[in-house]
């Protein structure tokens, strides 16, 4: 993570704590699917992106909590605010990532130092079509006290400027996910890159390796996609073209594929990964 301050010296209101909903949010008549993200004490989110290669959404926001949910393994695990008598509106921004129905929160991280921190924007670069191969970052903006806001060695600005509050940018790269490869997957059949029978073979492992790591089997989803990256091997340069041209760029399909599916058991290997947190129907 790479985050750059900007020394502003903005005013603070007398609370210090932001809004729990942003305005132009839907009316209690719009028929949404929502999730409620909470941990006991003050949570607000201020800023939702979707993500344009597997439909993931994204949210930033504020917290007071210390058991923010999903944290574990993430870029900042623990909450970096210090409160005491004399901190009463002591939180920390955060990012989460869900899937798109709203039903599981996969990973969330705290964003902040000792001071007060506010992720207040976000979005997601990257989500162009030929981008089902690469890795989308996030870049989140915001406010903070902090004199250790984390990740700021080697920005444009690492140090705070002072004042009430600075500025803050961070960017932060995204794992792939088994939707960004079953979307490189069919993009690839698309563009005729693999036959038709090879793209339903590897549609159908990646779909089984995801249920898999969904219903907590990560070992045999693990196996799975190791049976995958075998076939991808063995039907590269037969099934699965050595090069192909997607919207005018020459790429390596199998490689390609390789490095994603790599990328994912790395993931499910990685240790401290958080279990996917399913959220119950209200």
């Amino acid at each position: 993570m790479l985050t750059v301050l900007f020394g502003l010296a903005l005013p603070v209101g007398a609370s210090g704590r932001p809004g729990a909903v942003p305005s132009g949010t839907a009316d209690e008549h719009d028929e949404l699917p929502s999730l409620l993200i909470e941990s006991g004490d003050l949570d607000a989110v201020q800023a939702v992106a979707v993500s344009g290669l597997d439909g993931d959404v994204y949210l930033a926001g504020t917290t007071d909590s210390a058991n923010f949910p999903g944290t574990a393994g993430g870029p900042q695990p623990t909450f970096g605010g210090v409160c005491g008598p004399n901190e009463p509106n002591c939180h920390d921004g955060f990012v989460a990532r869900l899937g798109p129905d709203l039903k599981t929160l996969t990973r969330a991280s705290y964003l902040g130092g000792s001071g007060n921190d506010s992720a207040v924007a976000l979005t997601l670069s990257g989500a162009i079509p030929i981008s089902i191969f690469q890795r989308e970052s996030m870049l989140v903006a915001g406010i903070t006290s902090s004199i250790n806001f984390p990740g700021t060695t080697g920005g444009a600005q690492p140090l705070n400027g002072g004042g009430a509050a600075d500025g803050f940018v961070a960017t932060l790269a995204l794992s792939n996910t088994f939707r960004g490869v079953l979307n490189a997957v069919l993009a690839l059949e698309k563009a005729s890159c693999i036959g038709a029978p090879v793209g339903d073979a590897l549609t159908t492992q990646l779909t089984t390796a995801e249920t898999l790591h969904r219903t907590r089997h990560d070992r045999e989803a693990v196996s799975t996609l190791n049976d995958l990256l075998g076939h991808i091997e063995a039907e590269s340069g037969k099934h699965i073209a050595g090069s192909c041209t997607m919207d005018g760029i020459t790429v390596n399909p199998a490689g390609m594929l390789i490095s994603d599916v790599l990328g994912l058991i790395d993931d499910l290997q990685s240790v401290g990964r958080p279990t996917p947190r399913t959220i119950p129907a209200q």
